[in-house]
């Protein structure tokens, strides 16, 4: 797998807008997303 583009921060998940999520789940273009917590 490629990775061909990385996103830091994703967005707050306390009130339920992660914009930056919601933008790569939106893209056609992407096949797969790899989320790593913060915290791990």
């Amino acid at each position: 797998m490629r990775i061909v583009r990385a996103v830091k921060k994703i967005g707050s998940g306390i009130n339920g807008h992660r914009r930056g999520l919601i933008g790569q789940v939106s893209d056609r273009k992407v096949d797969a997303i790899l989320v790593e917590s913060a915290t791990g």
